[in-house]
């Protein structure tokens, strides 16, 4: 039906609604949906970067491309650092993200898509919903930054693989 129709591909985030994000994805699923169709397609759901097709071949085998979706916000790197890993300075992002924000917005409307932001991007922290909570506490840019600065002045542990189950 969709290749009658004119579609140009598939993007597949095996999951079921119902799910809402609480199941991981059916990567064992792609040859099955490649198989029936001629349409490229693009696997989409838990891939945390290129780690996730090699270490699975076997499923990501027929896909024709990968899509990223939440992960790009926790990790905003991920791209640059695709091929070649490196190492990041979590604070200096989180403080670009701000610079951009505050920039860009209204002071009200940064404050909020930065606690917005910080809500994925605490992900890449062990206790990170800590981070996420008191930031989202915060009613200035002042008082967010102040916490941010609280924040990163501790050197939070990260994780090696971040979490995205029900954000």
């Amino acid at each position: 039906m969709l290749e009658e129709a004119g579609a140009d591909a598939v993007v597949l985030h095996p999951r079921f609604f119902e799910e809402r994000f609480k199941r991981r994805a059916r990567h064992e699923l792609f040859p099955w949906a490649a198989s029936l169709t001629r349409l490229p397609l693009i696997a989409n759901g838990d891939l945390s970067g290129p780690d996730t097709p090699q270490a699975q071949t076997e499923h990501f085998a027929s896909v024709s491309a990968v899509m990223l979706g939440r992960m790009a916000v926790v990790r905003p790197w991920i791209f640059a650092h695709w091929d070649q890993p490196g190492s990041v300075d979590l604070a200096a992002i989180w403080g670009r993200m701000c610079h951009h924000l505050t920039e860009d917005f209204a002071p009200a409307l940064a404050l909020r898509r930065l606690q917005m932001f910080t809500r994925y991007f605490a992900a890449n922290f062990k206790f990170g919903h800590q981070f996420n909570v008191d930031l989202a506490r915060a009613t200035s840019l002042e008082d967010i930054q102040r916490r941010a600065a609280s924040f990163f002045s501790r050197a939070p542990a990260t994780v090696a693989q971040p979490t995205l189950a029900g954000l």
